[in-house]
């Protein structure tokens, strides 16, 4: 029996050279897998992070712009806001001079006095006609006094 013990155990130990290096492969096999998971876990940060970089510099580019139209927002606020100032201002100046023109645009209250002025004009130019007419009548009448009297 014991040629038979030592086929036996010849036979146990294969099989446990066998079990080894079975166990030897899977445990090979699993550290394959294992490094296959973590160089994909690695490469999926690297990305994740490259991405995160990527969206970091879209946000800052965002908020410059956002900034940029901001400041030209308050640039065109401020233009307005002067202009509009301006404006009221002119219209102030519009509103003071109708009052102090009596509500009439100068140049009409202007072109209303000269027309009085030649009316009045005319009229003085009438009685200054009259009154020469008047004193060649005189002056013929005396003449002819003169003519008739033959006295000064």
């Amino acid at each position: 029996m014991m040629a038979g013990g030592s086929v036996e155990g010849a036979a146990a130990d294969a099989a446990e050279r066998i079990a080894a290096s079975a166990e030897e492969e899977a445990m090979a096999a699993l550290q394959v897998e294992g490094r296959a998971v973590l160089q994909a876990y690695v490469e999926e940060a690297a990305q994740l992070r490259a991405e995160r970089g990527a969206l970091r510099g879209e946000l800052q580019a965002a908020v410059i712009g956002s900034r940029v139209a901001d400041q030209k927002m308050s640039d065109e606020s401020a233009r307005l806001r002067r202009e509009v100032a301006e404006l009221r201002a002119e219209a102030a100046a519009a509103k003071r001079t109708l009052r102090e023109t009596g509500g009439e645009n100068a140049s009409i209250k202007l072109q209303a006095e000269a027309e009085k002025a030649r009316e009045v004009q005319g009229g003085l130019q009438e009685r200054i006609d009259a009154l020469t007419a008047l004193k060649e009548r005189t002056t013929e009448l005396k003449e002819r006094e003169i003519e008739e009297t033959g006295s000064t």
